[in-house]
Protein backbone atom coordinates (compact mmCIF):
# COMPACT_ATOMS: atom_id res chain seq x y z
CA UNK A 1 0.00 0.00 0.00
CA UNK A 2 1.93 3.22 -1.03
CA UNK A 3 0.38 6.35 -0.89
CA UNK A 4 1.88 9.43 -2.80
CA UNK A 5 3.60 11.64 -0.31
CA UNK A 6 3.10 9.53 2.61
CA UNK A 7 5.81 9.90 5.32
CA UNK A 8 8.17 7.14 5.58
CA UNK A 9 7.41 6.05 9.34
CA UNK A 10 4.14 5.41 8.52
CA UNK A 11 4.27 2.05 7.44
CA UNK A 12 1.43 -0.55 6.32
CA UNK A 13 0.06 -2.28 9.39
CA UNK A 14 -0.13 -6.41 9.19
CA UNK A 15 -3.13 -8.06 10.69
CA UNK A 16 -1.13 -10.50 12.80
CA UNK A 17 2.68 -10.31 13.30
CA UNK A 18 4.59 -11.64 9.74
CA UNK A 19 7.83 -11.60 8.37
CA UNK A 20 8.68 -8.26 5.88
CA UNK A 21 6.62 -9.03 2.81
CA UNK A 22 4.22 -11.42 4.53
CA UNK A 23 1.25 -11.35 6.22
CA UNK A 24 -1.84 -10.07 5.21
CA UNK A 25 -2.27 -6.13 5.90
CA UNK A 26 -5.22 -4.59 7.13
CA UNK A 27 -8.49 -3.19 5.22
CA UNK A 28 -6.10 -4.85 1.53
CA UNK A 29 -6.96 -7.32 -0.28
CA UNK A 30 -4.45 -10.30 -1.00
CA UNK A 31 -2.24 -9.55 -3.60
CA UNK A 32 -3.14 -5.51 -3.63
CA UNK A 33 -0.56 -4.68 -0.95
CA UNK A 34 1.61 -2.64 -3.59
CA UNK A 35 -1.13 -1.81 -5.68
CA UNK A 36 -1.08 2.92 -5.00
CA UNK A 37 -4.37 4.34 -3.58
CA UNK A 38 -5.04 7.38 -3.52
CA UNK A 39 -4.29 10.06 -0.71
CA UNK A 40 -7.72 9.83 0.53
CA UNK A 41 -8.12 6.29 0.68
CA UNK A 42 -5.12 5.77 2.52
CA UNK A 43 -5.84 8.46 5.03
CA UNK A 44 -9.07 6.63 5.41
CA UNK A 45 -7.53 3.10 5.90
CA UNK A 46 -5.17 4.67 8.66
CA UNK A 47 -7.84 5.95 10.43
CA UNK A 48 -9.94 2.83 10.36
CA UNK A 49 -6.48 1.28 11.82
CA UNK A 50 -6.41 4.10 14.76
CA UNK A 51 -10.20 3.13 15.43
CA UNK A 52 -9.44 -0.67 15.42
CA UNK A 53 -6.83 -0.28 18.18
CA UNK A 54 -4.09 -1.08 15.88
CA UNK A 55 -2.31 1.92 17.15
CA UNK A 56 -2.41 2.28 20.90
CA UNK A 57 0.88 3.37 22.03
CA UNK A 58 2.58 4.99 18.70
CA UNK A 59 2.47 7.87 16.88
CA UNK A 60 -1.45 8.26 17.87
CA UNK A 61 -3.14 7.31 20.88
CA UNK A 62 -0.20 7.43 23.28
CA UNK A 63 -0.93 5.70 26.73
CA UNK A 64 -0.99 8.27 29.58
CA UNK A 65 1.73 8.59 31.77
CA UNK A 66 0.35 6.66 34.60
CA UNK A 67 -0.14 3.20 32.28
CA UNK A 68 3.74 3.37 32.44
CA UNK A 69 5.15 0.14 34.39
CA UNK A 70 1.57 -1.92 33.99
CA UNK A 71 1.04 -4.76 31.41
CA UNK A 72 -0.90 -3.84 27.85
CA UNK A 73 -4.20 -5.07 28.43
CA UNK A 74 -3.84 -8.46 26.66
CA UNK A 75 -0.35 -9.15 27.19
CA UNK A 76 0.21 -10.22 30.79
CA UNK A 77 3.07 -12.33 30.87
CA UNK A 78 2.67 -15.69 32.52
CA UNK A 79 2.63 -15.59 36.59
CA UNK A 80 6.04 -16.35 38.01
CA UNK A 81 7.67 -13.94 35.37
CA UNK A 82 10.12 -11.62 36.67
CA UNK A 83 9.81 -7.97 34.95
CA UNK A 84 12.25 -5.36 35.86
CA UNK A 85 10.52 -2.21 37.21
CA UNK A 86 11.26 -0.32 34.18
CA UNK A 87 11.69 3.41 34.45
CA UNK A 88 11.55 4.03 38.19
CA UNK A 89 10.90 7.88 37.98
CA UNK A 90 7.28 7.13 37.03
CA UNK A 91 6.49 4.19 39.54
CA UNK A 92 3.73 4.40 41.78
CA UNK A 93 4.76 5.53 45.47
CA UNK A 94 4.59 2.63 47.79
CA UNK A 95 1.53 2.62 50.44
CA UNK A 96 2.51 4.16 53.62
CA UNK A 97 3.67 1.32 56.39
CA UNK A 98 1.59 0.74 58.89
CA UNK A 99 2.81 1.67 62.58
CA UNK A 100 4.12 -0.89 64.53
CA UNK A 101 3.23 -0.23 68.03
CA UNK A 102 6.06 0.08 70.71
CA UNK A 103 7.84 -2.68 72.56
CA UNK A 104 5.53 -3.62 75.92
Amino acid sequence: MRAGGGAGFLRPQNIEPAAPGQGQQFDVAPGQENADVSRREWLGRYVDMYRAGMLKGGLIGQMPQEDLGKPLRGTAPPPGTNIPPGLVQFQPQPPPAAATPPPA
